[in-house]
């Protein structure tokens, strides 16, 4: 994308010819068969309307972006903000995001999740507590870096202050190869709020029957590192996650854990990446097909107490055009620590996905 210098930006006219509006609608439906731990009792078969959210945006002189994004609770049966932010492309290759959006922290957290290659994230994304909130992020584009930097408030039983910086160094490889690399740091003020790590074990169905202990803490950091590395149709994806938990009067706790997935299109296609993130996959003859795996590890037992988890996973992703989405997995998890230590439970998902 071009930019212009900040003169002539200034002196762009009123033009409604200028303006262009975009909506998408998508749905996502699931069907899940879990048993062992996840159950803890029979196994049994699951049917999830999963999401359906409504995505309206309203562009001028493509550097004036404001978004809104509707998601539909089907408990309340209401529709509730997920975004909403105005993007602005500034000169000198600033970019400034205003409003509710998403905390950018590593691959598979800043990916959208209609562009994931698994259904549920890897468990050790269960240890970033950062969500959608208001705040402000402001990004800076060199020839091969880009930086990003925010400050957001959200409430959950009091204030909680956060801030972030996130650093990517995306070199030009050429052809259809792909490498990034990918540091952010982030910290949260709980000042006294309670902290809670808990997981569902890649088994959305499930309440979370993974937990630690509460915590009132007064502050967590969080470390991340990622990578991607792409060569024509098979693509490498690799995170490593980190948190302090600062509690007054005790010792620090820490919790860490990462993942690393593999997928192989079995079709001429590729996975395309931007700023760090999957984008949506544009079969190249009307379909796609891919194999997908992932290990993940998330390590939540300190002192005693908490809860340590691996999975394993194995999918097949079937993508009719670009509107139509069709995944099927297999996920194994064992907890290594806690109160279900050496217990296993396997899991059947299937995820049906449409976007028109």
């Amino acid at each position: 994308m071009s930019h212009l210098p900040a003169s002539e930006f200034l002196s762009i006219p009123f033009d409604r010819d200028l303006f262009e509006f975009e909506y998408e609608t998508l749905v996502m439906s699931d069907i899940s068969y879990t048993d062992g731990i996840y159950r803890q009792d029979d196994a049994a078969w699951y049917f999830e309307p999963r999401r359906m959210e409504l995505e309206l945006g309203l562009e001028y002189t493509k550097r004036f972006f404001v978004k809104l994004e509707l998601e539909y609770d089907y408990d309340d049966r209401a529709f509730g903000f997920k975004d909403a932010y105005i993007d602005l492309d500034l000169p000198n290759r600033y970019r400034l995001k205003i409003g509710r959006q998403k905390q950018v922290f590593g691959i598979s957290r800043t990916s959208g999740s209609k562009n994931l290659l698994t259904i549920e994230r890897p468990v050790v994304i269960d240890l970033l507590q950062l969500d959608r909130t208001t705040g402000i992020l402001l990004g800076k584009s060199f020839s091969e870096v880009s930086i990003q930097a925010g400050v957001f408030q959200r409430e959950d039983d009091g204030t909680i202050n956060s801030g972030l910086l996130r650093v990517l160094y995306e070199p030009d490889i050429g052809g259809k190869k792909y490498w990034h690399m990918g540091m952010t740091l982030a910290a949260e003020a709980y000042n006294g709020s309670e902290y809670r790590v808990k997981s569902k074990g890649n088994a959305d169905v499930i309440d979370s029957f993974l937990r630690t202990e509460k915590i009132n803490a007064e502050q967590v950091n969080y470390f991340g590192l990622d990578t991607a590395w792409r060569n024509g149709r098979f693509s490498l994806t690799a995170e490593y996650l980190r948190n302090q938990v600062v509690v007054s009067g005790q010792n620090d706790l820490d919790y860490y854990g990462g993942y690393l997935q593999a997928a192989w299109f079995l079709t001429n296609d590729r996975h395309r990446f931007r700023n760090g993130r999957f984008r949506g996959v544009q079969p190249s003859a009307g379909y796609a097909l891919e194999l997908v795996s992932t290990y993940s590890v998330l390590d939540a037992y300190e002192y005693g107490e908490g809860f340590a988890v691996e999975s394993l996973g194995i999918g097949l992703n079937y993508y009719h055009s670009a509107d139509i989405k069709l995944m099927a997995e297999f996920n194994v998890s064992r907890v290594g620590n806690g109160m279900l230590q050496d217990q296993s439970g396997r899991a059947i998902l299937v995820r049906l996905q449409l976007e028109f």
